[in-house]
């Protein structure tokens, strides 16, 4: 008796998934035929442009140390309404990316005033040469040696 139950039970399985499976088809046919046009910028390559100008909104500085992770969610956030509400307005995705740019100058201008390395090169604060900036110690010169 187990036997014929289970055989039973393996027919009510396969049956239920079938109908499930022929039911998620019409809808998927029915959403995808209401599904709205697709953006000029969809699939352009912009997801690494637009998490670096998520991450700078969210606080983050670019040359590391500070930022938190919800800093970084709000950004993204903000990041994201103004990228739909340039859609919505049908702004070009051109314009679109010129914005985003501006806005990763600003919040990386912002970072840097921020720290105090404003009016120094960037090359000077990472040890290098970059020509005005901080200020070096002074270099003793060697005397002068009879021949």
């Amino acid at each position: 008796m187990a036997r014929v139950s289970s055989r039973r039970r393996f027919a009510l399985d396969l049956l239920t998934a079938a109908v499930g499976g022929v039911d998620a088809l019409a809808v998927e046919v029915v959403d995808g035929t209401a599904a709205p046009p697709a953006y000029s910028a969809t699939g352009l390559g912009n997801e690494l442009f637009f998490s670096i100008a998520a991450a700078v909104v969210g606080g983050v500085s670019l040359f590391g140390g500070t930022g938190t992770v919800p800093g970084a969610m709000i950004g993204a956030i903000l990041i994201a309404t103004v990228s739909n509400g340039m859609n919505v307005l049908n702004v070009s995705s051109y314009w679109q990316s010129l914005v985003i740019g501006s806005i990763i100058l600003l919040g990386v201008s912002f970072d840097t005033y921020r720290r105090g390395l404003s009016g120094r090169s960037l090359l000077s604060v990472f040890g290098g040469s970059g020509g005005g900036g901080a200020a070096e110690a002074p270099r003793k010169q060697k005397e002068p040696t009879a021949v």
